[in-house]
């Protein structure tokens, strides 16, 4: 089981060396890393990877962020979770919870169920001062 974002990272660079893999955001870095007669496909980020592995490496990327998340959940429940997103994306100071929401997509969490936690959210964050 995956149980942290270090053991995340670590999952995913092992796939990224399986398959070749590599981070370019550069013409000169691509130039640099990519085998002479490769097909290469960029996914995200500046990620490139041999076409030929493109589908099967997005696959076992996503079942590791996957797994993460369920372990994620059952260790911090929701309410962590969120209160933790809200924060990370300060949606106090911009008084909307709309970057945290789209973050929380990923683990299944809803829209509604951010926003049941919003009050006591910004109470938290007016008693402590945290604008």
């Amino acid at each position: 089981m995956i149980e942290s974002k270090q053991q995340l990272d670590k999952a995913n660079s092992a796939l990224f060396e399986k398959y070749g893999a590599f981070f370019a955001v550069s013409r000169e870095q691509f130039e640099r890393q990519a085998k002479p007669g490769v097909e290469y496909t960029q996914l995200v980020a500046g990620l490139i990877v041999p076409s030929e592995h493109a589908e099967t490496l997005a696959t076992e990327t996503q079942a590791n962020i996957d797994e993460y998340h369920k372990g994620d959940l059952a260790r911090n429940g929701k309410k962590k979770i969120i209160w933790r997103e809200l924060a990370n994306y300060e949606c106090q100071i911009n008084m909307s919870a709309l970057d945290a929401i789209e973050a929380l997509e990923a683990y299944g969490i809803t829209e509604s169920e951010v926003y049941e936690q919003w009050p006591a959210y910004m109470q938290y964050c007016r008693d402590n001062d945290l604008f």
